[in-house]
């Protein structure tokens, strides 16, 4: 799972250099679908979170976007119709964005091919991306999303070029988890609890460790091992003692989650 729109390629940041800027706080909305009508965005510091809503609640997340990344590029190419209403970029970090009229950045993309190629490359990338969180949430169950997830913010926070606030991203809660994965919270936290045991992570109160990056990246890409799912499951929990299933089998994929998204990583030690 590769939550992360990469950025690499042709730098955009110069067509933006004359646009004036706007400052976002966390958990400030920074975009939607009315604002992709008028303008364009080019995010110039911080993280946002893209995330879709279902009417009940229900959040479902698209992937975050970083330093480079623009908001509002899918219309370009496009309808502001062809987007769901509920499409959302919210603020993870501070975030610091260039704003550019909508019609101008069109008319850029007319007279410049090497920004439209940028901007197809990214719109590929963000294709593959949602093309494997469609195959995790099919084919994985809730460890083997969960570990995936984890794997891809703590390569993220290490990359060279990452933005500082990177790091800040493992201060994730139940509730966050579930819903990048469309897993229940209940069965995120049992997958937590399974992943900690294997040894891969240690868990906080509110934030994340990661112990073990390579056995994390396994976990992400094949599951844990029987044996070691057993063990993981054993003790505190009871349920691989009993041969019972855990809430975290591939049949709860129940596409979102509601609760308190304030609910730290582990409540309780």
């Amino acid at each position: 799972m590769k939550p992360f729109v990469d950025s690499r390629g042709s730098d955009i940041a110069p067509y933006f250099a004359h646009c004036p800027t706007a400052t976002y706080q966390p958990r400030s909305v920074v975009f939607d679908v009315e604002r992709a009508q008028h303008e364009t965005l080019l995010i110039e510091h911080g993280v946002t979170r893209v995330t879709t809503c279902h009417p009940g609640g229900a959040e479902r997340l698209l992937f975050y976007k970083g330093t480079g990344c623009v908001l509002g590029d899918t219309v370009i190419f496009g309808e502001p119709g062809n987007l769901p209403a509920s499409a959302r970029a919210v603020a993870i970090t501070e975030v610091v964005v260039r704003v550019m009229p909508r019609r101008e950045f069109e008319r850029l993309c007319m007279s410049e091919p090497n920004l439209v190629y940028a901007l197809l490359q990214r719109a590929h990338r963000k294709i593959a991306n949602l093309i494997e969180q469609v195959g995790l949430a099919a084919f994985s169950d809730t460890t083997t999303q969960t570990a995936a997830l984890l794997h891809a913010l703590w390569a993220e926070s290490g990359r060279a070029d990452a933005p500082p606030e990177v790091n800040r991203l493992l201060h994730l809660t139940h509730q966050e988890i579930a819903s990048a994965t469309g897993r229940t919270r209940v069965s995120v936290s049992y997958a937590m609890k399974r992943l900690e045991n294997a040894g891969t992570i240690a868990l906080h109160r509110g934030w994340i460790e990661v112990l073990d990056a390579a056995g994390l990246q396994r976990a992400g890409e094949s599951g844990l091992p029987p044996q070691t799912a057993a063990a993981a499951g054993a003790g505190r929990t009871g349920w691989a003692s009993t041969g019972a299933r855990g809430p975290d089998e591939s049949s709860d994929k129940r596409g979102g989650t509601r609760g308190n998204e304030s609910q730290p990583t582990r409540p309780d030690r």
